[in-house]
């Protein structure tokens, strides 16, 4: 059993430990599942909208430095069609950042200034609990994470959404009350370990939701 304050993300999502991702595919189809994580048949593909939430995650959370560490954005007069702007876009590529557009920087900007109005002054940004569950090693990676706050602690997960007014919807259709429990679980078995007693003598961590457009 372990906290990790500063793990990146690609090694957190390359080891074989099971997160609430991975129950949510094999819960979704255990073919999947199967295909996804044990035959890696299938490769993990960003969306847009992917992109945008893990940018806002990182401007939100981590901060401006990290943010410019991993991303960098296109001039609003860019334009790719030309010799110099496909230059321009192959040298970024090759830099490992990932590209943004200023309308998306932009989005991405505004929606991390809600979550950090939203989120208490210090935190723990990141911050990954993982222990044994039997034969499983099972992991989770809050947002957020506030261990003096209140008599359990408090998690913090932040949601980009297109529409504030579908929050409840997907809350039910993503899983996300099922997240929460998960998430509060484990942090809770790992405190007890850490604490050296027995999990049902420390009280579940809260878990508030924080959600942007």
């Amino acid at each position: 059993m372990s906290v990790v304050l500063s793990e990146p993300p690609a090694i957190y999502h390359a080891r074989e430990s099971i997160s609430n991702s991975k129950l949510s595919d094999f819960i979704k189809c255990p073919l999947l599942y199967k295909k996804k994580y044990i035959d890696k048949t299938i490769e993990r593909k960003e969306t847009a909208a992917m992109k945008l939430g893990s940018a806002i995650h990182c401007f939100a959370l981590e901060g401006m430095d990290v943010f410019n560490q991993r991303y960098t954005v296109l001039n609003e007069d860019f334009d790719g069609r030309t010799k110099g702007g496909k230059e321009l876009l192959k040298s970024l590529e090759s830099s490992g950042k990932t590209i943004l557009k200023r309308y998306e920087y932009e989005t991405a900007l505004c929606a991390a200034m809600e979550a950090r109005n939203a989120l208490p002054e210090k935190f723990l940004p990141e911050v990954v609990f993982r222990h044994n569950l039997g034969d499983f090693e099972i992991q989770s990676r809050l947002d957020a994470w506030v261990a003096n706050e209140g008599h359990g602690g408090t998690i913090y997960d932040l949601k980009s959404c297109a529409d504030i007014g579908a929050f409840e919807w997907n809350y039910w259709e993503h899983g996300y009350y099922r997240q929460a429990a998960f998430y509060t679980s484990i942090v809770r078995e790992v405190m007890a370990l850490e604490g050296q007693c027995k999990p049902e003598d420390v009280p579940y961590p809260a878990f508030k939701f924080i959600a942007v457009t």
